[in-house]
């Protein structure tokens, strides 16, 4: 029974999308490009089959984070939203849409199944995290607490929380801080920075003056 490792690509990011789009099939990622996250949902279960599982789950793109002084004197981090498409994941909407949006999908993922969140400071953010988690049946979702780049890895300390429908959330660091590039799973900057050139020069080339003639 084959598991995917999918890399969900939004289409609204402009070059960026391009850029993840290309670096994906250049090293040979499996992905699924996003306008909103039913879309998602719906191609994932098109990718899979009858038979397939999901391994693993990664949403880059734009992410938020916010929290209260209550929140942070408590050290129980705050709300947050990853961006997916036109939609996005958002622990101030609770659980019920996102349990509803992810129901098809929810039996699909196999066991030791991880989602990862890659939007900026998403670690910080254990409500949304856990919400997500519950919402997927309890399959554990983890995010980092700085910044991040563009390209696949977390930077900062990783959060991963877990929580099964109607029960508590269990949150808890499971990689400390680390400098960018340190055995956070990054390319080597070698490789990306002329790739990001290269693509960045075809979007300004090709995309671009298309774009601003159809306005």
């Amino acid at each position: 029974m084959a598991e995917l490792d999918l890399w969900i690509i939004s289409n609204d990011l402009g070059v960026d999308s391009a850029i993840l789009a290309g670096f994906a099939q250049a090293v040979r990622y499996d992905y699924v490009r996003a306008n909103d996250l039913e879309h998602v949902v719906h191609h994932i279960l098109e990718r899979l089959g009858p038979d397939g599982r999901v391994g693993k789950l990664h949403f880059p793109g734009h992410a938020y984070f916010a929290s209260s002084p209550e929140d942070e004197a408590r050290g129980t981090g705050g709300h947050g939203a990853q961006h997916v498409g036109r939609s996005e994941m958002s622990s101030l909407e609770g659980t019920g849409w996102l349990s509803r949006v992810f129901a098809p999908l929810r039996p699909r993922f196999a066991p030791g199944a991880q989602v990862i969140l890659e939007g900026c400071q998403t670690g910080k953010a254990h409500r949304l995290l856990a919400a997500l988690s519950a919402a997927l049946g309890g399959v554990p979702v983890s995010g980092g607490t700085s910044n991040q780049r563009i390209f696949p890895g977390l930077e900062g300390a990783v959060r991963t929380c877990v929580q099964l429908p109607g029960g508590a959330p269990a949150c808890g660091v499971t990689r400390e801080a680390t400098e960018f590039g340190a055995a956070a799973g990054w390319i080597d900057d070698n490789m990306v920075v002329p790739f990001i050139q290269d693509v960045r020069s075809a979007w300004s080339k090709h995309v671009a003056p298309l774009m601003i003639h159809l306005r």
